[in-house]
């Protein structure tokens, strides 16, 4: 309030060299200026103080989604781990599945009780194996999709609200300058 009525002590100093109207002018904005900040809450110091937490935490979210984001990778290639993950996904992560063993096909179709022969021969076939891997390939891709996809709006939802928060915070400091 202090640089307020400093500020208002000028302009009447100054009051003999400016035209009447621009004086007027200033003394009306200065009052609802003092109106203005008659209305907010005294308390803006605290405000401030619990906006800048929220911001540093604010700021250490994006950090995360940003790794996220980065980390989150599709399948390209059916490696020895994919494959691995595969028949453990496929076996819904039931180890007796490969008669607790390594995660590989050829466990799984020694572990596998077979009505027929052509049953057999159909599901210990190259062709089936691929599809496992295929499907699971396609499954996990479609997960990291949607994960990528809920990241970026959440970084958006985020970057909004540091940008509302980062105006608020400038307001607040002009408030703070203002009464000095």
């Amino acid at each position: 309030m202090d640089n307020l009525k400093s500020l208002m002590q000028c302009v009447d100093h100054i009051s003999n060299v400016i035209p009447e109207g621009t004086y007027l002018e200033m003394c009306d904005n200065i009052k609802q200026l003092h109106d203005t900040i008659n209305e907010e809450d005294p308390v803006y110091y605290d405000e401030w103080i619990e906006n800048e937490e929220l911001l540093k935490n604010l700021e250490n979210d994006l950090k995360i989604i940003e790794r996220s984001l980065r980390n989150l990778r599709y399948i390209r290639n059916i490696t020895i781990k994919v494959r691995e993950d595969a028949i453990k996904n496929y076996c819904d992560y039931d180890a007796e599945c490969v008669g607790n063993k390594e995660w590989t096909f050829e466990n799984l179709n020694d572990n596998m009780r077979w009505e027929s022969d052509s049953e057999r021969e159909e599901f210990t076939s190259k062709a089936y194996e691929k599809k496992i891997y295929e499907n699971y390939r396609y499954h996990f891709n479609k997960g990291v999709e949607n994960l990528r996809k809920n990241a970026r709006e959440e970084r958006v939802n985020i970057e909004r609200e540091i940008n509302t928060l980062c105006d608020r915070q400038h307001y607040l400091e002009n408030i703070r300058n203002v009464l000095g």
